[in-house]
């Protein structure tokens, strides 16, 4: 244990939360199983594999750490040095959600070594130890699970546990993640498993050395994309068989049908019990995904980004902060504009009403043909399928602008973003409602998005850094 002293920062700050009931709660998960007392308990120290190091302890009590800690395990990857630039982040998506196969239907928990001779292969970041790990992958799917997935492979945290379906979102050059189903459908999904969990963390923060060379930087990055796609695959799998190739090639298109033709997809050829609408599966699924989940891990419906648009005007007056909602919410995840493409990534918006305030976080998602390169993003870049969420909260911690504005400006403001045709006519409208960096207020918008942060969201919440304000992001 050692005392905090320093100032606590957002853009690398996550918080393990543990109580008496938790620890008796680890010991049981550890200790309340039997061993394998045929392992080796000696493995050699800093190999960087740990289905070798910890082989001796079962699988399915490493996987339910895992799954039970997945936000705070994953906020190593984001908030780590792994996720920090533009170059280092390309590999992950602007936004996605995370799931977890359910350990009674995980074959690498069933048959943890998947009928490998070596636990090396699980860690051979090479080409040729993907292809052996996934064929591996694919065989156990094939020999334990014949009729595919159902519904129920997804681990639904007991429908309590808000860890089993994370948020993941990308602004450019960092990451964040939250819990539950936010943001509105995002365009690619991953369903994660054991051994990928233990692959990706080990990869990203475990053996990950920022002071190391280019080289060893480059093998994290293209282990990450080998990972990246083997958990949009695994997602694929609850959709029917004729519908995975098309979606495959939709979320990576351009030079990364190169890399999908290089990367197998394991399990392909299975089929899935999970019946979906031909119309749309996709959504059809995730509809599936929330009846499976519920409300205490999805959270409450999201109606800041839903699918169905409520039936309301932008040109009405808003005269509250449900009509804001309602009306903001015409705007997100939708391509029918063209204002997402001249978005920063973060902006961060106090919306006054009287003596009440309350923050929203503007996200821009943005979308690739592929990102399977670490140069050259901007070509390829998609950008009529930009989208913007909104998020009643405080989002990432570089934020690229503040906004300022009450309830009767926000429909001027809302119409103004309609109507962006160019970078010239979104600028004008920042101009008129943005905080920038030699404006008298920025100190004092400063300290009060860090009160409502730190008053909101408590022992979660830091400091914003300022390096990306008003800077370094794409749109300019």
């Amino acid at each position: 244990m050692k005392k905090i002293t320093a100032p606590i920062v957002q853009k690398n700050h996550f918080v393990w939360r543990l109580d008496h009931a938790d620890i008796g709660h680890l010991k049981k998960l550890f200790l309340g199983a039997d061993w394998d007392n045929t392992a080796k308990l000696d493995a050699p120290w800093g190999i960087g594999n740990p289905f070798l190091v910890y082989q001796a302890i079962p699988a399915a009590a490493r996987y339910r750490f895992l799954l039970e800690n997945s936000e705070l395990i994953v906020s190593g990857i984001t908030y780590g040095p792994v996720c920090l630039g533009q170059t280092a982040t390309f590999a992950v998506k602007d936004q996605f959600w995370v799931y977890f196969v359910d350990p009674k239907d995980d074959v690498s928990v069933l048959e943890p070594k998947l009928g490998l001779e070596t636990w090396e292969t699980f860690m051979d970041r090479s080409i040729f130890g993907n292809d052996a790990y996934e064929a591996a992958y694919g065989a156990a799917l094939k020999k334990l699970r014949p009729k595919g997935y159902t519904i129920d492979a997804i681990w639904n945290g007991a429908r309590k546990d808000p860890n089993a379906w994370l948020t993941v979102l990308r602004h450019e050059s960092n990451v964040s993640v939250m819990k539950g189903r936010q943001g509105g459908i995002p365009r690619t999904q991953w369903l994660m498993n054991y051994s990928g969990f233990e692959r990706i963390y080990y990869d990203t923060v475990a053996n990950f050395e920022y002071w190391s060379g280019d080289i060893p930087k480059l093998e994290t990055l293209v282990f990450f994309n080998y990972l990246r796609q083997e958990f949009e695959d695994n997602f694929l799998l609850l959709l029917p068989e004729d519908e995975r190739q098309k979606i495959r090639e939709k979320w990576t298109q351009g030079i990364g049908q190169i890399a999908l033709a290089l990367e197998p997809f394991a399990g392909e050829e299975q089929p899935t019990q999970v019946k979906t609408d031909k119309h749309d599966p996709l959504l059809s699924l995730v509809d599936d995904i929330q009846a499976h989940m519920g409300e205490a891990v999805s959270g409450p419906p999201d109606r800041l980004n839903p699918h169905e648009k409520p039936d309301v005007s932008l040109n009405a007056p808003i005269e509250s902060f449900d009509g804001w909602i309602e009306a903001a919410s015409l705007l997100t995840q939708t391509r029918d504009y063209k204002f997402p493409r001249y978005l920063p990534s973060v902006i961060l918006l106090k919306l006054t009403d009287g003596d009440e305030a309350r923050v929203y976080s503007l996200i821009a998602n943005r979308v690739y043909a592929s990102q399977d390169t670490i140069l050259f993003q901007d070509g390829q870049a998609l950008p009529h399928l930009y989208t913007m969420s909104i998020y009643p909260t405080v989002i990432g911690g570089f934020p690229n602008y503040f906004m300022e504005m009450n309830l009767r400006q926000a429909g001027d403001f809302l119409r103004g973003l309609r109507e962006v045709q160019s970078l010239a006519d979104w600028n004008a409208l920042r101009d008129r409602y943005g905080i920038l960096r030699n404006d008298a207020r920025l100190w004092a918008t400063y300290d009060w998005f860090t009160e409502w942060n730190t008053r909101h969201r408590g022992i979660e919440a830091g400091y914003l850094d300022l390096s990306y304000y008003d800077l370094f992001d794409s749109v300019y």
